[in-house]
């Protein structure tokens, strides 16, 4: 666009400088003298006139359309320039954060793998302390074979040794239940383990829990 406009101007002031020529050829000059006169200095006049609007023409082609045209097209290639390097920029972060997420999937497929591989372990010791327990002819392996003992710890922890009170009230297991509370709670935890007595394996023989 730029070459076309410049070519115009070209030709517009390459016309003008012709015609400006033309308009004070000596041959014209001489034949003002004679009847012609008049006619001749209207024809150069008028030569005059049109070289000069060329002349202007060009010149409004020269700063309207190819010196605006020109700073455009220097100010896309600048804006061009910035964008091509923004753009690389976004590339490389774009790399970069994808370079990231690979990464981030690679280590969370190895530690879903090694999860799986522990929760597969932890099945295979579990059944096999399941299948120990019932070889050993318990169910409960959190109470163990001996239920009596289990309960028996438990209560001790609890509310003390079963000689008597450990606030020093004097009672004994022998005394009733209904005047001392450790006492009272004693009894009530007892019976509590004899009715779950049936947790226990069948073949297991448990004497009931005394006081």
């Amino acid at each position: 666009m730029s070459e076309f406009i410049r070519e115009r101007i070209k030709i517009e002031e390459e016309y003008a400088k012709n015609l400006a020529k033309l308009s004070q050829n000596s041959r014209a000059a001489q034949e003002e003298e004679g009847s012609l006169g008049e006619a001749w200095a209207l024809v150069k006049k008028s030569l005059a006139d049109e070289a000069d609007v060329h002349l202007k023409f060009s010149a409004k082609l020269h700063s309207e359309v190819e010196k605006p045209l020109m700073n455009f097209h220097e100010n896309f290639k600048k804006d061009m320039k910035k964008c091509d390097h923004h753009i690389a920029d976004l590339r490389k972060q774009l790399a970069s954060r994808y370079a990231s997420v690979e990464k981030a999937w690679k280590a969370l497929t190895e530690r879903q793998r090694d999860l799986e591989m522990k929760t597969q372990q932890l099945e295979i010791r579990l059944s096999n302390k399941t299948e120990e327990d019932i070889k050993n002819g318990g169910r409960m392996p959190v109470f163990g074979t001996n239920l009596q003992a289990c309960w028996g710890g438990l209560i001790t922890a609890a509310l003390g040794p079963p000689d008597g009170c450990p606030r020093g009230c004097g009672m004994t297991p022998d005394s009733r239940p209904g005047v001392c509370g450790w006492l009272g709670t004693r009894v009530r935890l007892i019976r509590a383990a004899n009715s779950m007595r049936p947790w226990a394996s069948q073949t297991t023989s448990l004497p009931p829990l005394l006081l």
